[in-house]
């Protein structure tokens, strides 16, 4: 099973939701506006969902986004 993970960065969250090897990745750091609905957008092209849970946001990736 995959774990979740939490990015403390912007290149450790494109990093594990590239990877395909965590469900979902905690947005643990702040974001401005701008670069939340820049980073949502980008994700959400490629089957990310990313939703409030509580005090973080969170990305789920859909299973099919591994790449070999």
């Amino acid at each position: 099973m995959m774990e979740s993970v939490k990015a403390l960065n912007m290149e450790q969250l494109n990093k594990f939701l590239s990877s395909g090897k965590h469900s979902s990745v905690i947005i643990g750091f702040n974001l401005t506006s701008d670069e939340f609905f820049n980073m949502a957008a980008y994700w959400r092209d490629r089957g990310v969902t990313i939703e409030k849970r509580d005090a973080y946001f969170v990305a789920t990736t859909d299973n099919s986004l591994t790449t070999s």
